[in-house]
Order: structure tokens, then sequence, then C-alpha cells
């Protein structure tokens, strides 16, 4: 029985599965989620942007959503299925609208006006980006043995309002959207708080595969940020148990609102290294996979070369490497703009108010600066309902102390003591096409020296996209857990990048 007659068997024995306009696994379901998520996406940065560029309708012409009946497509094992040879086959759904369409009623239906003027802008050539994904997945269906490409036809199905779908779809997700929720990493299911033999807290999420067995997953944090920055990516890590080190002022009595770990003091890192030891002896695990966020990684760095044999994979995601030495980029206007006012907090203290409201007005004024026609730009801001985890250092004169400190530590944690060549585990690095609080060109010179890492750019991304894009950086790791070196990007989105893009321009560089 090929896989094309079992996936009709299961269809036949389970309609419900995937049939009518009810069941979230349909294309046309499918396109009106990701469509929708893409609108969001924009609005959860500014809610009116729409109202200054209204949205870029597509040509007619550009593509079509098909729609695949399941009691017409359980009937093909005893029709036309059975002729085909085994191997991967076409299946043509029946036509339901134009991808143009579908694109304007889900932009009526959530109140977002539109314009036709011909070409597309950086928001609707994403949307288009997804049309395109879901219309290859749905074309094909995999067989065990690669053979002949055959062709199944549909007959017509019956008819179906995508119309009401859309709109059904839409105001759930409206719902979602105007409650403006904020992640809290506390709030997981299945989350617990752990301690090592020697008191050492940590946090663990998830059924990690079958059991201690199963692989494991360790989420580096960045100095100075909430672990809620985290909370979706790790709810679609399930299927692995995550792990992470709260900082050791975590929870509601923290004396300056900045969590203080890693780098609070000058050796603090090294301190780490040993307490993730006593992690895994506590977890009964030899190694895991580690994934590591912006400051995160020249930890992350640290401990795949102190501790090579427990690591089984190192993923690096939008890295910052400020003030380390590099040969091929310098650190991004940013983050020399936070080593200056750091700096002067650290010599003058009193200093420390005045250098903060500099910081929330400059971080302000980027957020209020008027749209650009393309759309481009809105992808390099942090979401509105969690761009207080941008601005926490910086809310209080004693928040800004306490970061400065930690941001002066990490800046001389250097990485010339690493040998060249000296990682041996699957390395790969993540970056943002639209973040300009890193410089990307600078971490793929450090982390090609010590391995030739994979390189994946996520278009239209800004630093952020741990928690903007969790769901297909989730895709991403899960499969580099499972593929390592040879992981294929689970969207278009994720661009696989050559080994060195020398003379580029990158976004953030100076």
């Amino acid at each position: 029985m090929t896989d094309l007659e079992r996936q009709s068997q299961r269809r036949s024995e389970d309609p419900d599965a995937d049939s009518g306009v009810d069941s979230p696994g349909t294309p046309l379901d499918k396109a009106i989620r990701r469509l929708t998520e893409t609108l969001n996406e924009v609005r959860r940065r500014r809610a009116d942007y729409f109202a200054s560029v209204p949205l870029a309708l597509p040509a007619d012409d550009a593509g079509e959503i098909r729609h695949v009946d399941t009691m017409a497509f359980a009937a093909f094992p005893t029709g036309a299925a059975r002729t085909l040879p085994p191997g991967d086959h076409v299946v043509h759904g029946t036509p339901v609208c134009s991808w143009r369409a579908l694109i304007a009623a889900v932009a009526d239906a959530a109140g977002i006006p539109v314009r036709d003027i011909g070409t597309t802008d950086a928001v609707s050539e994403l949307m288009l980006q997804d049309l395109r994904h879901l219309d290859a997945e749905q074309r094909g269906t995999h067989a065990t043995e690669a053979a002949t490409l055959g062709e199944i036809r549909l007959p017509q199905d019956s008819a179906l309002d995508w119309r009401a779908r859309v709109n059904a779809l839409v105001a759930a997700s409206e719902a979602v959207l105007a409650r403006g929720d904020v992640p809290s990493f506390e709030s997981l299911p299945g989350l617990q708080r752990c301690t090592t033999a020697d008191g050492s807290a940590y946090y663990r999420c998830g059924n990690g595969g079958d059991g201690r067995s199963g692989s494991a997953l360790l989420l580096v944090n960045a100095f100075g940020m909430t672990l809620d920055v985290w909370h979706d990516l790790v709810r679609h890590v399930s299927a692995y148990m995550t792990i992470l080190v709260p900082a050791d002022d975590d929870g509601p009595g923290m004396p300056s609102g900045v969590p203080q770990t890693y780098y609070a003091t000058p050796d603090a890192h090294t301190i780490f290294l040993h307490r993730f030891g006593a992690i895994l002896r506590a977890e009964g695990r030899v190694s895991c996979h580690v994934a590591s966020w912006c400051g995160g990684a020249k930890l992350a760095l640290e401990l795949a070369h102190a501790r090579p044999e427990a690591i089984a994979s190192l993923a690096l995601l939008a890295p910052s490497f400020a003030g380390a030495r590099s040969d091929a980029g310098a650190d991004s206007s940013f983050e020399v703009s936070l080593n200056t006012m750091c700096q002067l907090v650290a010599r003058m203290p009193q200093a420390a108010q005045s250098m903060a409201k500099s910081m929330v007005s400059l971080l302000q004024r980027n957020d209020a600066a008027s749209p650009e026609p393309d759309g481009a730009a809105i992808f390099e801001r942090m979401d509105a309902a969690t761009q207080h985890w941008l601005h926490a250092p910086f809310l209080s004169p004693e928040n800004m102390v306490a970061y400065s400190r930690q941001l002066l530590n990490f800046r001389t944690h250097g990485l010339d003591h690493l040998p060249a060549g000296g990682l041996e585990m699957p390395l790969m690095l993540v970056t943002g096409e639209r973040d300009t609080m890193t410089c990307a060109s600078k971490a793929r010179d450090i982390c090609g020296r010590l391995r030739e890492p994979l390189h994946f750019e996520m278009r239209q991304a800004s630093h952020y996209f741990i928690h903007q894009n969790s769901e297909l950086v989730a895709a991403l790791l899960l499969a580099f857990v499972r593929d390592g070196t040879g992981t294929a990007p689970p969207h278009p989105r994720l661009a696989t990048l050559p080994a060195q893009r020398a003379g580029a321009l990158v976004l953030g560089e100076i």
C-alpha cells in the first residue's frame, strides 16, 4: 500500500480529520491562518500601520487556492489512484478562489485597507511566499518509493463558502490580537522549577520525547532579559525537554527590575559552566542540545569549548558578540551607543538617570517613525505589547546601573582563547534580515573561526524573531536537532546563506 492509499484509508476511517471547512488542516484554513498571522505580525508592532500604508494586492494571476475534498480523496484507492505507479503524486484540488481574492477577503474581514499598485511590498510578498509554500505542500503526497510523478485530478466537490470561513477564522484571530496578551514564562503548562544537588535552580518544561532518554534542549538567555521572551518558543518545542536557568534574583523581589545573571560579576559566566554540569547530572543526562539568543552566544560557545562531550549541537540565534575581536565586522551602532552610555554610567553613577531617559527617548523616537512605503522597516520593530523587555534596563537609574555593569562585563568577555576549528558539534547560526541591534557579518566571522556553521537568514525578521516568529524558529530548531548539518530550511522565509558573503552590507553594521 502506498502512502497515498494509507492517507486515503485514514481519511475514509476518520472523515472529520480534515474535511470541509471546520478543520484547521485544509489548505484553505492553513492559508487563512498564515495570511492573518502575517497581518498581525505587522499590527503587533504598530496597530495603525495599515492606515498609512494600505496592503498591496497581488496580480489576478498570482495563483489560486485549491480545496481537497475528503470524500473525493478517500475514493481514490478504488479508482484512478490504483493505476498510478508508487512514488510522488500531485493532487489537484478543486479551485476555490485566487490568491488575490483571498488576501483581499482576509484584509476586509480584519478591517485593513488595500491598494492595487500592480506590485507587492514587503508585507504582501511575505503573504505570497506563504501561499506558494502551502501550494507546494498541497501538491505533493510522499510515497516510500521514488518513481515517475503521477497526477490525480479531483472531481468537483460540494459548494464551499470560503468567505464565511475567512470571516470566522479572522474574527477569532482579531479577538486574540485585541487582548494584547503578554507572554509569561511562568504560565507555561507543565513548567517545573527544579534544584540541583548543590542548590542551583533551573526550569524544566516539555516531555523530553521518550523521557530522560529523549532529547533535551538547553536555552541560554540574553543577560539582563526576562525569561518571558522564550515563552512562545518553548511552547512550540514541547516535544522536547527544555531547560532554562533563571537569574539569581529572578522573581517579584528583583531589586533592580533587571535580571542579574551570567555577567553580574566579571567571573559569573564561569560559574554557569559548572552549574551546567550539575543540571545534566540532576536530569540524568550525559548531553543535550543548546540554543542561545543575543548575548547568550558567548556563554554558549564557552560551554561548547569546556564541555564538548556534553553538547550534541549548538544553535546561535541573533547572536551579539559586542566587544569581541573580528576581522569581518564591527559592532552595530546600537551596540556602540549602549557601550558609550554604560561606560559613562560606570564612571559616574549619578548620570544614570539622565542616560536612562535619553535611551528611552531614543527608543520611543524610533517606534514613532513614519512607516516606509515598501513596508520593510516595520519588521525592525519590537512588538508593542512586549517592548518593555527592551525598555526595562532604562526605566530607572537603578536599572541602568545594574544593566551597565552586566554589559561591560559582557563586552570584556573575549573569545580569542577559543582554538580555531575547535568546535566538533554541529553549529547553526540564525540571523534576522532586519536585525539592526547586532552585526551578522561579525557573528559569521567569529563562528567561522571555530567551525563552519549552517547559516540561515530569516527574511523580514528583527532581533526578536525568537518571539515574533517563534513557530518558524521552533521548526528550524527541531529540524536541526534531528538532522544536524543536513538541516534544510522548513520554510522559504529562511534563506540558506553561503559560507561567506564578503563585502555584503549588513544591517546594523557600521
